[in-house]
Parts: C-alpha cells; structure tokens; sequence
C-alpha cells in the first residue's frame, strides 16, 4: 500500500487507509481482513475491479477469451485417471492468444488466475515454465463475455450451493419445502436442529463482515478482534453464540475414541451441535483442509454427544481455491452425524 498512500495523500488528500477500508469487497479483495490496512499490505483488486480500471480493456478481453478456450477444451478432455486435471502450458496459452511467451500480459493473466476461483491455477516458474491447472467445473464460465460476466457467472455458482445447502439441511431435518422459511426457534431439549442449524449457518456465512465491522472503530480506534489465528475464531464465535444459545462450551473434551481423545472447539450442550472451526494460512492446502476435515467427520461420526457437526473454515486470505468444491464435497447430511462444511469468504 505503501506505493500508492503517498501519491494519494500528497495529491489529492485522500487517506488511502480509510479509502481501501471502506472499498467495496466485489472489487477489491480486503488486505487483512476487519483490520485497518498498513503501508506493507497489498492491494489486489477483485477481476470486477480490474474490469472497472481505465485501460483494463486488453486484459480483460485476453483473460476472458483465455477461460472460455479453457472451458472448451477440458469439455472435450478425456483423463487418464479422476484425480487427473488438464493442464495447458504458458506457450500453448500464448499461441492460443497470438501473443508471444514473454509478454507481460500473461505475467498478468497469471496473476488474474488467483483471485476470484474461477477453476484455473498457475503453478511453476519462469526458469522451468508455467502450467494452468483447470478444475471440471470451469465449463460453468464458457459464455462469458468480459470480467464482469465472469464474476456473475461466479456469484451465481456460490448462491446456487448456498440455496442447495439450504434444501439439503430443510430435507435432512424433515422440513422439505420450507428452505426458504424462516428457521424455528431452537428447542431448549435439543429436538429441533433445523432452526439452530440456520442460524449457526447464517452466522458463518456473514463471519467475515462481523469481523470487519469490530475493525472499524471511531476516531481509528484499535480494533475491538485481531483474528490471526483459529483460536481467535473460536474465541469470537463464542462470544456471539452465547448471545444466541443457552450453554455454548469451548474446548469441550470428548470421550476417548479409538484410542483416541480430542477436545471440541465449540459444543452446543443442548442442541448437541459440534463446530469445529480452521482458519487457512499460507501453506495450508485445501487438500490438507480436507483431509483434516474428513479426520473430524469420522471421529464424530460414532459419537453419542454429537447429532450434527458444523466444519467452519474461515478463509481471509482466499488461499482454497475452490471453496465451493470443499463444501459441496464434505458435507454430508445423510450420514449417522449429519455434516455441513461452510467456508467464509467463499467468493
């Protein structure tokens, strides 16, 4: 930030903190999430905010046309095995554009591939040459027409799981048809789950916004909540749980299951609703989330105190590449626990 603070304060007066603070989320992605930015943050624009800059024209309509020549091809790619991908080299991807390997432009189209999931992600280097990695799904953007369309497109994917996890839940707690209703109020016996579980979801879902509005204080303030890692998750979530629920329990110990003992993050004592909640870092794969997720789901898949778990991963920096995949793939509400799998962001 700091590149571009000075200039602003120098020429035109503007506060480049409290400007990027207060900068919508579909067009930039936030520094650090509900906290006040610093001089070493960077800022990185969502794809719709690339589209809205003066002079984005060329980018946008190389990207774009790039996605589509990926959607087109991975429908008629036949892979060797499930887990295999396509993959589509950096000379390929220039050949397709007309441009040539080292243009700066596909150092930009890269760079573009990691901020809004749209299935593409680049790894490599420029000693040993870049690949694409294209997930399935992105036959969902074939038909878009700039980077706008993309992010609608994208916004569409989300809200359609979203109400997907909806009926789901409606159908696993027998209340097929009323997904859109308004959740009943949590029985004090716990017999109820459909209407904590709305709630909790609700709660999670909007995780990112409490946390940024405990960041904007009067007068610049310190922040009232530094979330920097999952204990810190735990502790907020907590604290608003107990506003909604009549015994919320941290780091609640189970009983010993093969062998083995843990402790939940977050108990609902009498609606008997685990939450276990990660929060992402670099480093920290989406296959290792999962994994670690399906660690969770099998050790309280046998037990007595549990009748549903709630996965929450908080992911400010968006380093999982396709959250929805991780949700729609983990959550499980026809098992013995029912499960539901919620990462915050998820656009």
């Amino acid at each position: 930030m700091a590149a571009i603070a000075r200039p602003l304060r120098r020429d035109h007066g503007i506060d480049a903190a409290g400007m990027i603070a207060e900068f919508p989320e579909t067009l930039m992605i936030p520094p650090r999430q509900g906290l006040r930015p610093v001089d070493a943050d960077q800022i990185r624009l969502t794809l719709a905010g690339i589209g809205q800059c003066q002079g984005s024209s060329d980018d946008d309509e190389r990207f774009t046309r790039l996605i589509r020549w990926f959607a087109e091809t991975d429908l008629d790619y036949d892979p060797p095995s499930p887990e295999e991908k396509l993959q589509v080299t950096t000379a390929e991807a220039a050949a397709y554009l007309g441009i040539e390997e080292d243009h700066p432009a596909l150092q930009r189209i890269r760079a573009m591939c990691g901020l809004d999931h749209l299935c593409v992600s680049a790894s490599g280097s420029d000693q040993n040459g870049w690949r694409f990695r294209i997930d399935s799904d992105i036959w969902r953007f074939r038909h878009a027409q700039d980077l706008a369309d993309l992010a609608r497109i994208r916004q569409e994917w989300i809200d359609q799981g979203t109400a997907e996890s909806a009926r789901r839940q409606a159908h696993a707690a027998g209340l097929d048809g009323e997904a859109d209703a308004p959740g009943p109020t949590a029985a004090a016996d716990g017999s109820d789950l459909a209407g904590p579980l709305e709630i909790i979801t609700q709660l999670l879902r909007r995780f990112p916004a409490v946390v940024r509005e405990l960041g904007m204080r009067h007068a610049q303030r310190p922040a009232m909540a530094q979330i920097n890692d999952e204990y810190d998750v735990q502790d907020l979530l907590r604290s608003i749980l107990t506003g909604l629920f009549g015994d919320v329990r941290g780091e609640e110990p189970t009983p010993s299951h093969g062998g083995l003992a843990s402790r939940m993050d977050l108990y609902l004592k009498n609606e008997k609703i685990v939450i276990e909640t990660k929060m992402t870092r670099a480093g920290l794969t989406q296959r290792k989330v999962a994994e670690e997720l399906a660690i969770d789901k099998e050790f309280y898949r046998s037990h007595d105190g549990c009748r549903s778990l709630v996965c929450f991963v908080f992911d400010p920096g968006r380093h999982l590449r396709s959250p929805a995949a991780l949700e729609s793939d983990l959550t499980d509400l026809s098992s013995q626990v029912p499960t539901i799998v919620i990462v915050s962001p998820s656009d």
